[in-house]
């Protein structure tokens, strides 16, 4: 039979029996070193070594975790540059520059006190801490060792961590054992365990060949702690004199440089930056579990110790939230059982502290049974059965408290728990910087002031959340849809919060308040962003807003964000009597995202002119009101002008006449005390508010004439204000100063018109003129 006939014949099935049972058979040879350096191609990150064993300790339940670096103080003379000096230098002052900022906006708000008693104290101790670890720089590392008080290896742990990919079946664990654990690799050739009464070494045969030699311990080599031993394979520079790289907003800040050269041999040594790593261990704390305490030694000196502890917060509204999200979900995936909160305060030994708040969202796993076997078919185990969902943001009282003083200092110390704020300070705004956590952080941002811990599935690296597997993509993406909705309750809760106890600089601390919540972009990738924001929307019930009402409001009140509006103008809410989003909040990026969502409107002219000549305003509020038409850019804005000066209503007080104003075209510049205008005249006390360019230039008004008012004046309507004698005298005044301003026959006519009114004060009461005498000066004598 040809291989035509062969191809046509056999389905696929009975050809690959015919080959399994003619053929010959031949194993497939796996090169393990091959394979776990691919593996190692994907862990690349900073610090992976350490994530992974960090990791492992948590699911170990350890609640501490030592590394001890070993390095050679001898090696310490070698002289080294770095590779892109140039480069650096720059960045060093892009760094200087960014390093003040969100410090020093809280610096701007709570002036620092320089007589603070622990500043000096924290300084000191700070400067000594440094001096003993400059003794270690640009050392060889010869030895790394990481130490935990977990529990100490069963059975199973041994067998697991001999096997690749295997890691580890309990549902809770986030990782043990697994890929992870075999980054070990990247620094050594003959890694070493140590746990309880066992010890086991990794080594290579032939080069190719990985295998495992365990042995029980004799007493006194016993340990109650677990170990991991890694004599390094290759050279790494100790670097201990470095600053700390702000993860800043921009993506031209680079990292510091991540190796050397050796100035007499010209050879490449990669580094270990000690000050970052200061800081992603303070930042490993924000999720853990069991850890509450890291510690880095060298040469046996602790040179940097980080502890959190937790204080429980008891809320009745939060008591609530489950019910009120269990109502607004319509996926089967998840019911949420309870809401803890805490206040966690990290800090570093000699050092300061921060507190931020802790939400821990409990959820039972509702899922399809079908599609959950979909997953396990990928995870190879089970989703756990109670996911957590959780939060670390700074809350309210934590945001304007004078704790945060302390960090205005930019000491080391003090921008190491910068980092750990999911906050950047960025063009004189404070931004979202939260980041997603999978155990310990990953190089995914959340778009919100909020780092996020959850049950979320990475890709292979755990670096990033997967959204391509078509089992996995659809967990992660209703999972991140309830971490939005989460989100939008514990904003509803902090507004109002907020609203009801802030008292002082109102707009200020709000817009502060807020700044979690001003939603950008997410990174890498953005649909973690969107999908979390999709999440935040989905509910119908109402998002509140602080607005103030009118004008003369001395509060903020919070309204459904559909009954308020945004202003594009400061002076709008000077005077105009509707709900309005302070013009210093409205500017938070929170409101751009309502208005794009289409949850508020910005007022737009035509409504302004309605409420305009439908208000009666206080004197204050009409002159903001002529302020903003001064500044109005539109189109048309001398028409929309004219439209809004065609109707006026206002008055000096509350308990004041109102004024009636209509199509105003003049401006008094005569300044005539105790008589009325013409409706179309705008006041002289006005007019001192407003320059006299914008009165003709933007306004398109003019000087009233005299000659013009006295014509108004003689109008038979205006007739009344010649029965006084004190306005009669005024305007008879008036017109004798300006009589040469009018033409013989226009005087004429006044004349004839004045003739008819009684606008004479005698001492018999009004009179017309040709009723009345001037007293002679013969007569009185």
């Amino acid at each position: 039979m040809n291989e035509k006939n062969l191809d046509s014949s056999l389905s696929s099935d009975e050809l690959w029996l015919k080959i399994i049972n003619e053929g010959k058979e031949n194993r497939v040879e796996v090169n393990q070193r091959m394979l776990i350096d691919k593996m190692l191609a994907r862990y690349s990150s900073e610090f992976v070594v350490y994530r992974e064993l960090i990791q492992n300790s948590d699911d170990a339940q350890a609640t501490s975790f030592t590394l001890e670096i070993t390095c050679d103080p001898s090696t310490a003379t070698i002289d080294y540059e770095s590779v892109n000096k140039d480069d650096l230098s720059v960045n060093q002052r892009k760094r200087t520059n960014i390093l003040g900022g969100i410090g020093q906006l809280l610096k701007n708000h709570w002036k620092s006190d320089p007589t603070s008693p622990n500043k000096d104290t924290t300084d000191s101790s700070l400067n000594s801490q440094r001096s003993l670890e400059n003794d270690f720089n640009n050392c060889i590392i010869t030895q790394i060792r990481t130490i935990n008080n977990g529990n100490i290896f069963t059975e199973d742990d041994w067998k697991r961590v001999i096997t690749i990919a295997e890691g580890n079946t309990n549902v809770d664990a986030i990782g043990q054992f697994g890929v992870g654990f075999f980054s070990v690799f990247s620094y050594s050739e003959r890694p070493m365990i140590q746990s309880g009464k066992h010890g086991l070494a990794f080594s290579w045969q032939n080069g190719k060949s990985l295998t495992t030699f365990r042995k029980e311990l004799s007493n006194d080599e016993q340990a109650s702690t677990t170990s991991i031993i890694l004599k390094m394979k290759n050279k790494f520079i100790l670097e201990t004199k470095s600053s700390l790289e702000i993860n800043e907003i921009n993506d031209d800040v680079h990292r510091p440089t991540k190796s050397k050269k050796n100035t007499m041999t010209n050879e490449i040594v990669p580094t270990m930056d000690l000050t970052q790593l200061k800081a992603y261990f303070t930042k490993v704390l924000s999720f853990t579990k069991f850890i509450d305490e890291l510690i880095i030694k060298i040469n046996g000196l602790i040179v940097f110790q980080v502890n959190k502890t937790k204080k429980p917060l008891v809320s009745t509204k939060l008591s609530l939230a489950a019910k009120r999200i269990n109502a607004n979900t319509e996926h089967n995936l998840l019911r949420f059982n309870s809401f803890n909160q805490t206040e966690q305060e990290f800090s570093i030994q000699n050092g300061p502290s921060i507190t931020l708040n802790h939400i821990d969202v409990q959820a039972q796993l509702t899922i399809d049974k079908e599609f959950h076997e979909q997953i396990r078919n990928v995870l190879k185990k089970s989703l756990p059965s109670t996911v957590h969902i959780q939060f670390l943001f700074p809350s309210n009282n934590i945001l304007l408290q004078q704790q945060w003083k302390t960090l205005t200092n930019n000491n080391l110390n003090n921008q190491i728990l910068k980092e750990l704020i999911p906050l950047k300070f960025h063009n004189q705004e404070i931004l979202p910087a939260g980041q997603i956590f999978i155990g310990l952080a990953t190089h995914q941002s959340t778009g919100i002031g909020m780092h996020l811990f959850s049950h979320l599935i990475p890709t292979i690296e755990r670096e990033n959340i997967d959204l391509q597997d078509p089992y996995i993509s659809i967990w992660n993406e209703q999972l991140l849809v309830s971490i939005g909705k989460i989100i939008r309750f514990i904003y509803d809760q902090i507004i109002l919060d907020a609203v009801n106890n802030i008292h002082q600089d109102v707009n200020q601390q709000l817009n502060l308040i807020l700044s979690p919540y001003a939603f950008q972009p997410s990174a890498p990738n953005k649909d973690i962003g969107r999908i979390l924001l999709d999440g935040f929307f989905s509910s119908q019930e109402d998002i509140l807003v602080p607005v103030k009402r009118c004008p003369s409001d001395n509060h903020l009140s919070l309204i459904p964000s559909t009954e308020a509006c945004l202003s594009n103008s400061k002076h709008i809410q000077a005077f105009l009597p509707v709900p309005l989003v302070p013009f210093e909040i409205s500017k938070n990026n929170f409101f751009k995202i309502l208005k794009e969502r289409r949850w508020i409107e910005e007022i737009d002219y035509d409504t302004i002119v309605i409420k305009i000549h439908q208000s009666i305003f206080l004197f204050s509020e009409f002159v903001e009101l002529l302020r903003w038409l001064c500044k109005n850019n539109s189109n048309n804005s001398k028409v929309y002008i004219k439209r809004v000066l065609s109707k006026i209503h206002y008055r000096d007080t509350r308990q004041s006449p109102v004024i009636k104003l209509e199509n105003i075209e003049f401006y008094d510049a005569l300044n005539i005390n105790s008589l009325p205008l013409p409706p179309n005249v705008l006041p002289p006390d006005v007019v001192a508010h407003i320059s006299r360019e914008d009165l003709q230039r933007r306004l398109s008004l003019s000087a009233m004439s005299a000659k013009t008012l006295i014509e108004y004046y003689l109008i038979e309507n205006q007739h009344h204000l010649f029965h006084s004698e004190n306005t009669s005298k005024i305007l008879l005044s008036f017109i004798c100063q300006n009589w040469n301003q009018f033409n013989d026959a226009e005087s004429t006519i006044i004349k004839s018109l004045l003739s008819s009114i009684k606008c004479i004060p005698t001492s018999q009461g009004m009179k017309s003129p040709n009723e009345s005498y001037i007293r002679s000066s013969n007569l009185s004598s």
